[in-house]
């Protein structure tokens, strides 16, 4: 989810109306687009309530975390979102 948020998410409109309908014309991150290796860390928190799921957390910074890695990698500081459209990836 936040890799499709950070490399394709864009909503166009024509006359008023969004141009995607469905799944079927927007584009998405697929498996053949994930890491082929991936190593979170989940840290212990001190309170007292479990924490009821550690997926959704990593969704907001998942966009700037990829924004630095694309920096360190090539020197380009890229600002707008989807990152798919700016780069060739």
């Amino acid at each position: 989810m936040g890799m499709t948020l950070a490399l394709h998410s864009k909503v166009t409109y024509e006359n008023g109306a969004a141009t995607q309908s469905n799944f079927h014309d927007y584009e998405m991150v697929r498996a053949d687009n994930f890491p082929q290796k991936s190593h979170p860390h989940i840290i212990q928190q001190p309170f007292s309530a479990p924490p009821g799921g550690v997926g959704e957390p990593a969704v907001p910074p998942f966009a700037p975390a990829l924004g630095n890695a694309i920096f360190n990698a090539t020197g380009k500081r890229l600002r707008d979102l989807p990152f798919g459209n700016t780069l060739e990836l």
